[in-house]
């Protein structure tokens, strides 16, 4: 009885021992690893959802949608709920969603996997029956007009934030700020909203309304397309500015993509070549010491500077103008864009000098455009410039330009000696409507004395009335402008043979300048100057433009515009 009692007793303070054990284990656990178990729980019953923010919209000038938002579905993968992932993978492979190979590792090695994004049409209804196969509702960025602005606006990736142009350098801004949820989470795996848990809404981007205007950009594009067709050119580019605001109203390059599907195209042509190709900007280049000779009184308007021999001679190198031509005063220098007449004057000026209105201009600095990948160009120090260096920059060799520095180059001119900061952005909106930013105009410098700038526009529209200019003249509208043929460089040193690149800038009417295009045309076959290339381009996206209603009553008064055409019966030849 006694041994019973014992064995009794010893069970009894084994059960009270595991007890007291298990107690004791409870309370350490309910009291000092709470934290750690109540958060691991949480992972397993509750899964954070990010909620991604609406994308701002992008407008032209006149509230025209350039970049929206529309809804998708995309198809997905629970690979936990399929029960043959072979025979899933081989289905998906076979209707073009992945090779059998990446599909059947995507479903053995993930919880969850994208088949395809953005899908154009349903999938079939043998896909759609797949236990574990489903449709989610998603997002995509939508370009309503392709190509038309693509080298501006660019394009958003499929993460939805922005890859290039506008959309990357205003990512911030159009992208909002993303909000989240927590989602209760079912021992089977299904996710369902609970009241209880935390939820914080998304913050939407801004809206951004641009100084561009669609029905430009569409006259521009479609003229564009036309001269390369017809001059089986490389590319070009066109840029129509206000120059007394600095707003530009349309930037084409070609060849163009089409933002919606990005990835079809060589990604060279992403760039917006307008502000990140670098050229030798030839004879549009003699305004800098055309400008300077006047500003510092080196000539008279009547003095000879080239006495017509067409030729001079600088170190071992023999400079001359492309035809023959009597004596030049300075106003017929512009006119017939004489090389020989620019490295005289610029000789006159001296090296410091016409550096410093090189600058003054814009020249060797980025435009601040507010777009990414700008360049600022190359113009040197002249410190160690050689005497040939010199002589050419004076006719737009040995200098690097974009054609966005270019044109606003001559908007100073235009408005009078200011030089003024491109506008692209012209309001930013908030989600609820409200004007957050409008931009008004900024003057960079002052380039020039008012007189000057109207001696200048004197000149230029000589250029066009009688000079190298001739087939951008527009009957009974005054325009100044000014011819430039460049030869292209060579990556390292020297010229390629034939390439050229063909421009013309011109301001209209020269009264009240109302509109600034630049035409740059590269690598034309056949007639290549850009008296005969880019100057009947200027003419007709110039017409189009002024028969628009906004700009009908700016630049045409008390005539009508005629279109006529214009058949050359000779060649137009400009350095």
């Amino acid at each position: 009885m006694k041994g019973k009692g014992i064995k009794k007793g010893m069970v009894i303070v084994l059960l009270i021992s595991v007890w007291g054990f298990f107690f004791l284990r409870l309370g350490h656990i309910q009291i000092f690893r709470n934290g750690y178990y109540s958060k691991k729980s949480h992972k397993q019953s509750v899964k954070k959802i990010i909620v991604h923010p609406e994308r701002g919209k992008i407008f032209d000038r006149n509230g025209k949608l350039i970049a929206t938002n529309i809804k998708t579905k995309t198809l997905v993968a629970f690979p936990r709920k399929i029960k043959d992932k072979k025979k899933t993978a081989l289905i998906l492979s076979e209707h073009g969603y992945g090779s059998f190979d990446n599909v059947y590792r995507g479903i053995k090695r993930n919880n969850f996997i994208y088949l395809k994004r953005n899908l154009e049409k349903n999938p079939p209804k043998e896909i759609k029956e797949i236990e574990g196969i489903e449709l989610l509702q998603d997002r995509k960025r939508f370009y309503p007009y392709g190509i038309l602005c693509s080298s501006l606006i660019g394009f958003v990736g499929t993460e939805y934030s922005g890859l290039e142009g506008l959309e990357f350098e205003f990512d911030s801004l159009l992208g909002g700020k993303p909000g989240w949820s927590y989602l209760q989470k079912s021992p089977s795996g299904v996710l369902y909203p609970h009241p209880a848990l935390q939820v914080k809404s998304p913050k939407s981007g801004k809206d951004i309304v641009l100084t561009i205007d669609v029905d430009i950009q569409s006259i521009v594009l479609s003229e564009l397309e036309k001269v390369l067709d017809d001059t089986s050119a490389k590319g070009g580019i066109v840029i129509v500015i206000n120059p007394k605001t600095g707003e530009i109203l349309a930037m084409v390059n070609l060849p163009g993509y089409d933002p919606n599907h990005p990835l079809q195209y060589d990604k060279k042509l992403w760039i917006n070549r307008s502000i990140s190709e670098l050229f030798e900007p030839g004879s549009t280049f003699k305004i800098v010491a055309a400008t300077a000779a006047i500003e510092e009184k080196v000539f008279k308007l009547n003095d000879v500077v080239e006495t017509g021999e067409g030729v001079t001679i600088v170190g071992r190198v023999k400079i001359k103008d492309a035809e023959k031509h009597g004596p030049l005063t300075f106003v017929e220098f512009v006119q017939h864009s004489s090389n020989v007449a620019a490295v005289k004057i610029a000789k006159k000026i001296g090296k410091n000098k016409f550096y410093c209105y090189e600058r003054s201009f814009g020249f060797g600095a980025r435009t601040k455009i507010g777009l990414p990948g700008e360049e600022k160009g190359y113009i040197g120090n002249p410190i160690h410039w050689t005497p040939l260096k010199f002589a050419t920059m004076s006719f737009g060799q040995g200098v690097s330009v974009t054609a966005l520095q270019l044109v606003f180059a001559y908007s100073a001119i235009a408005n009078d000696g200011f030089l003024l900061k491109p506008l692209l952005v012209r309001s930013i909106i908030s989600s609820k409507g409200d004007t957050l930013y409008t931009s008004t105009s900024c003057m960079v410098r002052k380039v020039m004395k008012e007189e000057t700038a109207h001696i200048l526009k004197k000149i230029l529209v000589g250029v066009v009335n009688c000079g190298t200019g001739r087939f951008a003249k527009i009957d009974g509208i005054e325009i100044a402008g000014k011819t430039g043929t460049a030869e292209k460089s060579k990556p390292v040193i020297g010229y390629e043979k034939g390439e050229y690149i063909a421009s013309f800038i011109g301001f209209l009417p020269v009264q009240d300048p109302q509109l600034l295009i630049g035409v740059f045309i590269d690598e034309p076959k056949g007639l290549y100057w850009g008296g005969y290339v880019a100057a009947p381009l200027f003419r007709k996206v110039a017409q189009r433009i002024i028969c628009l209603e906004d700009y009908n009553n700016k630049v045409v008064s008390d005539f009508i515009v005629k279109s006529t055409k214009m058949e050359p019966n000779e060649t137009i030849k400009d350095n």
